[in-house]
């Protein structure tokens, strides 16, 4: 999907559930803003779509550009090691709700970002470097071999432009829900 479907779907799901758990405005925010970079941070690397705007602030100091697409930022081992960060700030000395909720969000839009890059045509190397995938020079990143071919999407296609429109109105109804019940 795009950064943008991404960015979408993150912040659709966040606002329902922040919705639905009765979060206070002050503990939300922080929330959005985890939920917002965690939505793209996977596609960091090395793929063609969104390492740019890394590699125009970083320059030749983006080490992520020289990882192969759907490699290693596109595995559970991160996710992993997110939800232990966010299990140890408490024991660094961090229980300030501003970092642990940045945190929490970061780390449900990452784990987001990957489901919705499992349903996609390459599909998502879950426990790469282990398992069965083979690298396809067309997409430079490695696939999963696929035995049905009914249950993906192609990026920028038209069910990811209607997934899109429809997670928008979702955040548009959950953000005047929100508004209702904050002020």
């Amino acid at each position: 999907m795009l950064k943008k479907s991404h960015i979408a779907f993150s912040h659709a799901v966040i606002s329902g559930s922040v919705l639905v758990s009765n979060y206070p405005i002050k503990a939300a925010l922080p929330l959005f803003v985890g939920a917002h970079f965690g939505a793209f941070a996977p596609d960091l690397d090395g793929g063609d779509t969104y390492d740019s705007e890394l590699t125009r602030l970083l320059g030749k100091l983006n080490f992520l550009q020289y990882i192969p697409h759907r490699t290693y930022t596109h595995t559970l081992w991160i996710v992993a090691l997110l939800v232990l960060l966010f299990y140890q700030m408490p024991q660094i000395g961090a229980n300030d709700y501003l970092i642990r909720n940045v945190i929490l969000g970061f780390t449900v839009s990452y784990a987001l970002h990957l489901i919705l890059d499992n349903f996609s045509k390459q599909g998502v190397n879950w426990f790469f470097p282990f398992g069965n995938y083979r690298y396809n020079p067309k997409f430079k990143s490695y696939q999963k071999k696929r035995k049905y071919h009914w249950y993906y999407y192609r990026v920028n296609g038209n069910f990811e432009l209607w997934f899109r429109q429809l997670c928008r109105l979702v955040i548009a109804i959950n953000f005047y829900l929100l508004y209702l019940q904050w002020f």
